[in-house]
C-alpha cells in the first residue's frame, strides 16, 4: 500500500486518466480488503496453508500485474482483486500468530 501514493501520477498518465479518476483505483483496493476481510473465515472449512499460500500468489499477481491492464476499468478490478488478496491474508495471518512466529515479521512493520 505504501508504493501507491507515489505511483498514482504514473499511473494516470499510463491509463491516460485524470489524477483524479487513478486516485480512484485504492477505493477499489479497499473495497476488494473488505470483502477480503469478511471472506477470510473460509480457513475453518480449507487448509490454512493453502489458503494462506493462495492469497499470496492473487496479491502478488494482481500487483504484478497492474501497468499491464491497459484500460482503467480492469485496473479498477484487478486492484480489488488485490485488495481481496490482502484481506485474506491478513485475517489468515491473525489466526497463524497463534501457532507460526514466522508471520510476526509481516506484522513487525
Amino acid at each position: 500500500m505504501n508504493i501507491f501514493g507515489p505511483s498514482v501520477v504514473d499511473l494516470s498518465k499510463l491509463y491516460s486518466v485524470s489524477l483524479k479518476a487513478a486516485s480512484n483505483l485504492l477505493t477499489a483496493n479497499i473495497f476488494g480488503f473488505l470483502i477480503g476481510t469478511l471472506s477470510g473465515m473460509i480457513y475453518r472449512w480449507f487448509n490454512r496453508q493453502l489458503i494462506f499460500s493462495l492469497s499470496i500468489i492473487l496479491l502478488a499477481v494482481s500487483n504484478g500485474l497492474l501497468p499491464f491492464y491497459g484500460r482503467i476499468e480492469v485496473a479498477f478490478v484487478g486492484y480489488a482483486v488485490s485488495g481481496l488478496g490482502m484481506g485474506v491474508l491478513r485475517s489468515t495471518a491473525n489466526m497463524f500468530r497463534m501457532c507460526c512466529p514466522f508471520t510476526e515479521i509481516k506484522h513487525s512493520n
